[in-house]
């Protein structure tokens, strides 16, 4: 990850239970996030065997621009948890590698 820390431009409290905090953020971030992912695919062709393809997928978050609903609950009375309110507008590149050794 690098690029600055992503950025809070309001927060709204929302009406909530006792021993709940529960408000609206409007956040931003602009930088990159990068992950690699490695799987396979399973491949069922019609008149071949199965054929395993391993691929790697190269991901890169590079911005993101969302309102996002944030519930605290201290453990001992719930879960607490996170939503995204309306789609978040997102910047991403993807890469999928396939690996040559299958």
């Amino acid at each position: 990850m690098n690029g600055d820390s992503p950025k809070i431009s309001s927060i709204e409290s929302q009406r909530s239970n006792d021993f709940e905090f529960l408000a609206d953020f409007v956040n931003s971030f602009e930088g990159s996030i990068y992950f690699e992912i490695e799987t396979s695919i399973n491949m069922n062709l019609a008149l071949l065997n199965s054929v395993v393809v391993p691929i790697k997928v190269k991901v890169e978050l590079k911005s993101i621009h969302s309102n996002l609903r944030v519930c605290y609950v201290p453990l001992k009375y719930g879960k607490s948890w996170f939503s995204f309110i309306g789609e978040p507008v997102l910047s991403i590149n993807i890469d999928p590698i396939i690996m040559n050794n299958f």
